[in-house]
């Protein structure tokens, strides 16, 4: 199957892949929640606008037109006049050029209470988006500690080393060894989330004895979103020297950015921040996975081939052209030479359909494809745009392959393009003797 090998039994790496699932699905549960709620929210605000309007025009009097005595009231946030019957608020209206305009104090209420409903949503609007941030720190956050505390789990040798101690007192509570070890574990995790997420890294490099930043573009990126974070939670979005200070040291741009600068976050910066998280999540558990547990190559290959295949289902080709391009260029290692040439199709599936083809071509012109078995060759063919060879090799895959089943022609995203030709549902028909069922991703 060249979608993706299904994990075979259950071991305790195998959980590396459930805890990256785990965290992807969170990352995109925020992704697809934000634009409904903003776009509620819009709606919303548009409705409240509407009634507003409705009620200002229907009560609105104008004072050019009218005669009134009033008094002038002062107070710590409004200028007011009060009228024997109207009440005129300078600070929260401004209307047409020469005139000046009343409310009448029987409306006062529901003009305030319009007047506040639209003050929450405007306020919620802006509010919302650095939620959403704060929330993917939140995720990134809780991920690495259940992959670092797994990962101490299975390299006892790692956790030995440690140096967190107990004492006397403390020990003699723990009715086993066991119970003394998983207390150490739980203060080692606290104390490596209570650092910083740059000195998080260093942790692990030194822990773990492998290159972490080395190669990585979205690191500058990774510690600006963090920073940013931190001053949505402790300063109001207000940036501070704190600020100024670790972007300094990690040498980012800071464009206009100065101390007392309130920052904000639109949707372009949220989806910014979406990706470098997933990229880094990925990136951190394949690299990790690799380095510490290179015996269980064959699963972590099929992981990687799982999730990039996925991005690929929804038409993510930027982000699949990113980590692809990580699988081969920088990881190097496979389970097996089969397993090598898949990830290398998908990354041409990945240029191809983002309308790159030459990059395509590019990648699979540095392998010689002609002694692979037939599924590949197929391959090769719908990459070059072959019709003829496409069909000739379909038919003489037939029905009873287990690498190209009825399956994958509907779902492998290789066939994106294809199977929606007649002919390619022609020549599937009368393989498998039945029409070829269309499914539609919607993203």
């Amino acid at each position: 199957m060249l979608i993706s090998s299904y994990i075979k039994g259950v071991t305790l790496e195998i959980k590396l892949h459930d805890i990256l699932i785990q965290y992807i699905d969170k990352l995109d549960s925020s992704r697809y929640t934000l634009p409904i709620v903003m776009k509620s929210m819009k709606d919303e605000l548009k409705i409240a606008t509407n009634k507003f309007d409705e009620f200002m025009n229907a009560n609105l009097v104008n004072l050019n037109k009218s005669k009134f005595l009033f008094d002038i009231q002062w107070s710590d946030k409004k200028y007011i006049m009060t009228f024997k019957d109207f009440q005129y608020q300078f600070d929260e209206l401004v209307l047409e050029e020469d005139n000046e305009y009343a409310i009448p104090i029987k409306d006062i209420k529901e003009f305030q209470k319009y007047e506040q409903k639209i003050t929450h949503l405007s306020i919620a609007s802006d509010t919302l988006p650095k939620n959403f941030l704060v929330s993917y720190v939140s995720q990134y956050d809780a991920f690495l500690g259940e992959l670092v505390e797994h990962i101490l789990l299975l390299k006892p040798e790692l956790f030995n080393n440690s140096d967190k101690e107990l004492k006397f007192k403390d020990l003699i509570e723990f009715n086993t060894i066991q119970e003394a070890r998983e207390f150490i574990l739980e203060k080692e995790i606290n104390s490596l989330l209570r650092k910083s997420h740059s000195e998080q890294f260093e942790w692990m490099e030194n822990k773990f004895d492998v290159k972490l930043t080395k190669g990585l573009n979205i690191w500058k990126s990774f510690i600006e979103i963090t920073e940013r974070r931190n001053l949505f939670v402790h300063n109001n979005g207000t940036v501070s020297n704190q600020y100024i200070k670790v972007c300094n040291e990690h040498i980012i741009n800071l464009d206009n950015i100065e101390i007392g600068t309130v920052l904000k976050v639109n949707s372009l910066y949220l989806r910014k921040s979406y990706s470098v998280f997933y990229e880094l999540g990925f990136k951190l558990v394949n690299v990790l996975w690799r380095k510490l547990f290179p015996n269980n190559l064959e699963d972590a290959d099929n992981s990687l081939i799982e999730l990039t295949v996925e991005l690929l289902r929804h038409k993510r080709y930027e982000l699949a052209k990113t980590l692809l391009d990580f699988a081969c260029i920088t990881l190097k290692k496979y389970h097996s030479d089969v397993t090598r040439r898949m990830i290398i199709i998908n990354r041409a599936i990945a240029y191809k359909f983002s309308t790159d083809n030459s990059k395509c071509q590019e990648i699979l012109s540095k392998d010689d494809w002609s002694a692979t078995s037939l599924s590949f060759q197929l391959a090769i063919a719908v990459l070059n745009d072959n019709d003829n060879e496409v069909y000739k090799l379909m038919i003489c895959i037939g029905n009873k392959s287990t690498e190209i089943t009825e399956y994958e022609y509907a779902e492998w995203p290789l066939f994106e393009k294809y199977k929606y030709k007649t002919e390619f549902q022609d020549t599937f028909k009368k393989i498998f003797n039945k029409e070829l069922e269309l499914i539609e991703i919607i993203d």
